[in-house]
């Protein structure tokens, strides 16, 4: 009886640990939702059923004089019992009192279940051995002490099994159900911010580029149409394209180009280089994502006076996204350092942090004069 005991500890003690793995498993799954859970409690009942079944065997195995239909019978009034105190203490006590802080109707009633739990595991074992007429050979094995006591500390453990398991089921699903809705409240927070990038840089940008082709159109330069389709290809992405998850880095490419040729319009005296090197067609990428990069340069590394020159790299490698930038600081720019230059760093950062954790690296360093930029991205 007692290698009976140590084996249904054991068994107990395997399937708490897999029923964690498979909590932790299943919620993994982006926006694990009412099909996850379900699914998970399944596979709980369903591994418990499984070694219910295997217990059945063994039994049977041993007293081949009684029908394995009265073992099933056993073992389905005893899976009725724990699912019954399972779901009372899931679906009430813990979503009514420990949700609520209410700790003390918390204990007490997690402590009347337990009692009534025993009571009822005790009398559904002992009405199925009256019933099998329990033997060992041909001796017959009444209930002694021993057996009963046995039987006690059996049921004890069995149900406390059971209570605890439902109350740190209920505790770690209710606690991923409240990852996913900060990490949607997250998302939408970020979808707003982008947004707001969008009209602060959108209003700024576009009244120089407008004053710029003013200027192209009134002297009847050549360069005002293409100047006209280069804004208008950025307008168009920014409002349309931009709002989806991820982008085609070919137009992400494309709209940054864009982007330097139309400041170029306004600049005499800077020289920017913007190098591209490695297979970067259909690989995707958040949108407007190295667009902060590119104007925290043009917004710190340029002068009205003096010469200089901005650098900006974008290599492809092993399916790794490597974006840089260099420029010079000129002291009238200098008032806010560069990485205090407004929400577009900051809002990189937080986008990296949501859209790509643990795949990128961000680095930012100022040094003598010159600011550099670092972005290393998974694709």
């Amino acid at each position: 009886m007692c290698k009976n005991l140590v084996a249904s500890l054991l068994q107990l003690n395997f399937l708490q640990k897999l029923f964690h793995k498979m909590t932790l498993e299943t919620f993994k799954v982006k926006n694990a939702g009412k099909t996850a859970n379900i699914t998970l409690h399944l596979l709980f009942w369903g591994v418990l059923i499984i070694l219910l079944l295997f217990r059945d065997y063994q039994y049977y195995d041993r007293f081949k004089s009684y029908s394995m239909g009265y073992m099933l019978l056993g073992s389905f009034t005893h899976l009725a019992v724990v699912m019954t105190m399972f779901y009372v203490n899931y679906k009430y006590i813990v979503a009514r009192h420990f949700r609520a802080r209410r700790f003390k109707k918390f204990a007490l009633y997690i402590f009347l279940l337990w009692m009534v739990g025993i009571v009822c595991l005790l009398v559904d074992s002992y009405l199925w051995y009256a019933g099998l007429n329990f033997t060992m050979g041909d001796k017959h094995r009444p209930w002694t002490t021993k057996i009963w006591t046995n039987r006690i500390i059996g049921a004890t453990f069995i149900s406390f099994f059971y209570l605890w398991s439902s109350t740190q089921i209920r505790i770690m699903i209710d606690w991923f159900r409240s990852a996913e809705v900060q990490k949607e409240l997250e998302n939408q927070r970020l979808k707003a911010e982008l947004s707001m990038l969008k009209l602060q840089v959108s209003p700024h940008f576009l009244f120089n580029t407008l004053n710029n082709i003013y200027a192209l159109a009134f002297q009847q330069r050549p360069q005002a149409p293409e100047a006209i389709l280069k804004l208008s290809d950025i307008m168009r992405y920014m409002l349309y394209e931009a709002n989806a998850e991820k982008v085609s880095l070919q137009k992400e490419i494309t709209y940054i180009q864009n982007f330097i040729d139309l400041n170029k319009l306004r600049l005499r005296h800077t020289e920017v280089h913007f190098n591209l090197c490695g297979d970067y067609i259909g690989k995707q990428i958040a949108p407007m994502l190295l667009l902060p990069l590119v104007e925290n340069a043009f917004k710190y590394g340029v002068s009205a006076k003096n010469p200089s020159v901005i650098d900006i790299d974008l290599k492809v490698a092993d399916n790794q996204l490597i974006f840089s930038t260099q420029n010079q600081i000129f002291q009238q720019n200098s008032v806010k350092r560069p990485e205090e230059g407004g929400i577009g760093l900051n809002n990189t950062r937080k986008r990296l942090e949501f859209m790509y954790p643990g795949q990128y690296e961000f680095d930012t360093v100022a040094d003598n004069g010159v600011y550099y930029t670092l972005l290393k991205v998974r694709l």
